[in-house]
Order: structure tokens, then C-alpha cells, then sequence
């Protein structure tokens, strides 16, 4: 009877050990490079939403439709600057 209660701890214990082992590990999203988020190889079935980091242009409290090349990229998220450095302000 201990012998048996010693055989059921002893396999629940490796049972719940080795399922440890198997994590499932969800890969890094894409971040944005220049301006591009390449998401040729994501599976959003598999692995979801992708978060929009990366470097953008900013137009600050403008409406663009042409490509400017007086463009700044930022960091996003972070906070949104112009080519000197200088953070970028609802208020004018």
C-alpha cells in the first residue's frame, strides 16, 4: 500500500516535471524598419496581433499623401521628436 502511494507521487512528480520541458515559446513580433513592418512570415492565426514598434515617419500636425523626404523617423513607442531631438508638442 506505501508502495503504491510512493509509485503514484513519484510519476505525478516526473508527469508534471517533464511538462514543464514543452513550453510553447511564442517568436519575437517584427518590429518596424524605416517605416516598413514586414509580416510576410507571422502567423496571426498561430500567434496573434503584432504590436506597431519599430521606426515611423512622423508628420507632425501634418496629413501627408506624397512621400517627404524632410520625413524623421522615431522610435515608437517613445516620444515623438523632430530630427533635433527637440519633443514634439500638441500646443503651437
Amino acid at each position: 500500500m506505501f508502495l503504491r502511494f510512493i509509485l503514484k507521487v513519484t510519476i505525478t512528480f516526473f508527469i508534471l516535471t517533464l511538462s514543464g520541458c514543452f513550453s510553447y515559446d511564442k517568436p519575437n513580433p517584427p518590429t518596424a524598419q524605416v517605416g516598413v513592418l514586414d509580416l510576410r512570415n507571422w502567423n496571426f492565426d498561430l500567434y496573434g496581433n503584432v504590436p506597431l514598434n519599430g521606426d515611423w515617419k512622423i508628420e507632425w500636425n501634418q496629413f501627408v499623401t506624397t512621400q517627404n523626404e524632410n520625413s524623421n523617423f522615431t522610435k515608437i513607442p517613445g516620444n515623438w521628436t523632430n530630427h533635433t531631438g527637440v519633443r514634439l508638442d500638441s500646443k503651437k
